[in-house]
C-alpha cells in the first residue's frame, strides 16, 4: 500500500449511530446554508430525510456507507453512496475529519468511490454541492463532474416593515 491511496471499508455497525448524527448535522447545515430551510426546520428535515433514505440503517438495499482509511490505516472520514438498479449512483455525504483535511484524502476517496460505484453497476455518479463551497466544486470539476442543475434564490423583504 502506498501513501497515495485510500481504502474504502464498510462502516462497522457500531459506528453507525455516530456517523448518522454527523451526517444529519451536515445535511441540516447544508439546508440552512442553501436557503432551503430555516434553522428551526433544518434539523427536522435532515432527520426525516435520513430516516426515509436509510430505513434499515446499514442494511438498506443499494446504500453503502464507507469509512475512508488512509494508507497507514487511520480512518480519515466517511462517505455514503447510493447505487440503484437504474445505473445511476449518488454521493450523499463525503466527510473528511478536520485534522485530515487538505491532504488529498477527499480526492483519493473520490477516485476509489468512482471505481466502487462502477463495480456496483453504476454508469453515472451524481452529487450536490453548495455553490459557495469553492474548494469542493473545484475538486469535483477537476475529477470531471459537470453542473447539470443550478438553483438560485434570494431573500425577500418582510412585508409590513
Amino acid at each position: 500500500m502506498t501513501a497515495a491511496c485510500v481504502l474504502l471499508h464498510p462502516l462497522p455497525a457500531g459506528a453507525f449511530a455516530a456517523w448518522l448524527d454527523g451526517a444529519v448535522t451536515r445535511l441540516a447545515d447544508y439546508l440552512q446554508a442553501s436557503g432551503r430551510a430555516t434553522p428551526e426546520q433544518a434539523l427536522v428535515q435532515a432527520q426525516r430525510s435520513h430516516a426515509e433514505l436509510l430505513p434499515q440503517g446499514l442494511q438498506t438495499p443499494g446504500h453503502h456507507v464507507f469509512e475512508i482509511h488512509a494508507a497507514r490505516g487511520a480512518v480519515v472520514g466517511q462517505l455514503w453512496l447510493h447505487a440503484g438498479p437504474s445505473g445511476r449512483a449518488h454521493l450523499y455525504d463525503l466527510f473528511i475529519e478536520p485534522q485530515h483535511r487538505r491532504q488529498g484524502h477527499a480526492r483519493r476517496a473520490l477516485h476509489a468511490l468512482l471505481d466502487q460505484a462502477a463495480q456496483l453497476g453504476a454508469e453515472r455518479l451524481g452529487l450536490n454541492v453548495l455553490a459557495g463551497n469553492g474548494a469542493a466544486r473545484g475538486l469535483y470539476e477537476q475529477l470531471g463532474f459537470q453542473v447539470h442543475s443550478l438553483q438560485m434564490s434570494r431573500a425577500l423583504p418582510i412585508s409590513g416593515s
